[in-house]
């Protein structure tokens, strides 16, 4: 589904190459943990599969179209097939659950009767049906990731990229998280998550990719080493 061909990703006038000859393939479906210390890699290797930018040399193939090659309406598009999870959660504080959720529908100008089934049927998912009218402000971490999380499926993703999204949550409130996006992801939506958490990590029997300077430096099923 998403493969690194031989990419290189370099700043500052190509004087530092924050990702080095990036090899891989993350097929449809995969959860995948994105592993490695501060400055390794990792979210340059997840704005470049959103493309962000484009990488400084070799292509990215998502379902075997270079994204290199992609017009501004067909990124769009492309964007529109993803789902993205922050640490924190970047929700609208003067909007309600229901209303924020709603939000990324509306964007894409769905129907109002579209809107209202499909936001409450991801509210029972993602256990906070019965918060769609309270605010941000007056929930805790956890639920409030749930709420970003809703958000970012309520349109059906093909892929979900989350950026640390348990960084900011105490140990079982961050299981209770794992749980979800596990159940997320069997109902065949790629995960790509970047974490520090060791504890989820070593949890959760995923592949894991380490990063380290910009390079892979494993590429296995459970572990976390690096």
């Amino acid at each position: 589904m998403i493969k690194f061909e031989n990419v290189s990703k370099a700043y500052d006038g190509n004087e530092f190459f924050a990702l080095k000859n990036i090899d891989l393939h993350i097929e449809k479906g995969e959860f995948v943990f994105l592993v490695g210390p501060s400055g390794a890699g990792k979210s340059t290797f997840l704005r470049l599969i959103l493309k962000d930018f484009d990488p400084t040399e070799g292509m990215i193939l998502l379902d075997e179209i270079n994204t290199k090659t992609l017009r501004k309406a067909e990124v769009q598009k492309l964007r529109r097939r993803m789902g993205v999870v922050f640490q924190d959660f970047k929700l609208l504080e003067g909007k309600t659950v229901f209303e924020n959720v709603a939000f990324a529908m509306e964007v894409l100008r769905r129907d109002t009767k579209t809107i209202q089934k499909r936001v409450l049927q991801v509210l029972e998912i993602v256990g906070l049906d019965e918060m769609a009218d309270r605010y941000p402000m007056a929930m805790s971490g956890g639920e409030r990731q749930r709420v970003a999380i809703a958000r970012a499926i309520i349109n059906g993703p093909d892929i979900l990229i989350c950026d640390e999204p348990t960084g900011n949550l105490d140990p079982r409130t961050s299981f209770g998280i794992m749980k979800l996006l596990e159940n997320i992801n069997k109902f065949g939506t790629t995960i790509i998550m970047a974490t520090h958490d060791k504890q989820v990590v070593d949890a959760f029997n995923k592949r894991v990719i380490i990063l380290d300077r910009g390079l892979v430096k494993g590429d296995r099923q459970g572990g976390y080493f690096y």
